[in-house]
């Protein structure tokens, strides 16, 4: 076998392609193949970690959202009252300015919580968001389009979850 010059750029020994080599090539080269090994592993447990964390931040989130709608969902029952304390209260009456003052409160914080309330006379009937109780004529809006609301929806405008449909009243196509 004919003797190679080292590849080792300090090195200036003649071995048969580092093998038994006496300046410690030979370590060097499976050292380096030991470290790209590790920095192998280091560089999968890296990425399951970043990926640990984006799982954990999104089951996070998921978690906030569902304990958003179960409690809103169990106080919107108080809204409904407030709804009808509005209508039943005189056109220039104190009480009615108060309710008044309390259901802006409570808008403005169900849309600190992204929360809306949907379900208009007018608006075009989706079963994804409102639940018809009842059919009826009418000339005033079209066919599929709801003539009356009975109750708003609400929905989370962040993941569009809904909290409670929206009982409505539909015009007969």
């Amino acid at each position: 076998m004919s003797k190679n010059k080292c590849n080792e750029e300090k090195c200036n020994c003649e071995c048969e392609e580092n093998v038994n080599c006496e300046c410690g090539c030979e370590e060097q080269q499976e050292q380096i193949v030991e470290t790209s090994g590790s920095d192998d592993k280091f560089l999968r447990l890296a990425a399951d970690f970043e990926n640990f964390k984006k799982r954990t931040k999104a089951e996070k989130e998921a978690l906030y959202g569902l304990s958003v709608c179960e409690t809103v969902g169990k106080i919107l029952p108080i809204f409904d009252d407030l709804e009808r304390a509005l209508a039943a209260a005189g056109e220039d009456s104190a009480i009615k300015k108060g309710v008044e003052q309390v259901m802006l409160k409570a808008d403005s914080v169900l849309k600190t919580m992204n929360i809306e309330a949907f379900g208009a006379p007018g608006d075009e009937f989706d079963a994804n968001y409102h639940e018809a109780v009842m059919q009826t004529a009418s000339d005033e809006y079209e066919g599929g389009q709801i003539a009356a609301v009975f109750q708003k929806g609400y929905k989370m405008t962040t993941n569009d979850k809904v909290i409670r449909y929206a009982k409505v009243s539909v015009v007969a196509e």
